[in-house]
């Protein structure tokens, strides 16, 4: 079953977002697919060119916006207002939940960086009566998108890749995070104070992102130490009543060096003295039976 949503688009005209003589592309149609079994229609938005050629984009799964020709819409078939720094847009990446909800998209700054960038829908409290009374009562209900719209806005953090290294090649492959993560190297801050300006920063980055954001990092004193204690003494409920409990961190410095082989793995804490070695490796991470942590262990140079 088909269903045309045709009043939304009424709004997508009136915002004026698409200028059809720049961009040559218009949205003329959204359409549900109601047939399916989950709780939200598989959908697509109908753009037409200048010679009136019509083209589908489909919403990618579990996202409400999608890229039509390196422009970013929404639900509705309205451009996304974007962050004057981003350059373009890449792809899809992940989502925010904790008090708001967002989608994150990885996007390139115009300073040549990499960022992950949130789409969230603009927050407006206005009355405006060129439109009914039921329209501003619809647009509460679909928590302001249907006129407010979305804009995707840079975080204050860049970075320069990911690792490039597949994680099935490494002791990673021991770690499996519900939500899916990817490691982002050289991290930097745009804070003039931020110590990441001289030591880059390495983020564990999962897909799903809650408030408590990135993977967070147990250290403990020595690997002996580790094996020694069940999977649940590693947790990070009982992480610091762990007598072997060295330092909780959601970052690491430096770089990753692994093994020849890929199963052990090192990186550094900063330290008054200088940096701290630590390490892992695939008999702890697979030791630590998935805590959604990673569990390291301080290894200082032989």
């Amino acid at each position: 079953m088909l269903k045309s949503e045709s009043e939304f688009l009424k709004l997508v005209h009136y915002k004026g977002v698409i200028d059809v003589s720049e961009r040559l592309y218009k949205v003329v149609e959204a359409v549900d697919l109601l047939d399916g079994d989950g709780p939200a229609p598989e959908r697509y938005l109908v753009f037409e060119d200048q010679n009136g050629n019509p083209t589908k984009e489909f919403f990618p799964e579990n996202h409400t916006s999608l890229i039509h020709k390196g422009i970013l819409y929404d639900w509705y078939g309205k451009q996304v207002k974007i962050a004057s720094d981003i350059k373009r847009i890449i792809e899809p990446f992940g989502h925010g939940l904790g008090n708001s909800a967002c989608e994150i998209y990885l996007i390139e700054k115009k300073d040549g960086k990499l960022a992950l960038a949130n789409l969230s829908t603009i927050k407006t409290c206005f009355y405006d009566p060129s439109f009914s009374m039921p329209t501003h009562v619809k647009n509460e209900i679909t928590g302001s998108l249907f006129l407010s719209g979305q804009e995707l806005k840079c975080p204050s953090w860049s970075f320069e890749k990911f690792l490039e290294q597949p994680i099935e090649n490494t002791c990673f492959k021991a770690f499996k995070h519900p939500s899916g993560y990817k490691i982002l190297l050289g991290v930097s801050s745009y804070s003039s104070w931020d110590f990441s300006k001289i030591h880059q920063l390495i983020y564990f980055y999962p897909r799903l992102i809650r408030d408590c954001g990135l993977i967070d990092h147990h250290i403990f004193k020595d690997r002996t130490g580790i094996m020694q204690s069940s999977s649940e003494e590693l947790s990070t409920t009982a992480f610091h009543a762990n007598p072997n409990a060295y330092e909780c961190t959601n970052y690491l410095y430096k770089q990753l060096s692994f093994s020849d082989d890929g199963n052990k793995v090192t990186a550094y804490l900063p330290r008054s003295h200088g940096f701290d070695r630590i390490s892992t490796d695939t008999e702890v991470l697979l030791h630590a039976k998935n805590n959604q942590n990673i569990t390291w262990y301080y290894d200082p140079e032989p």
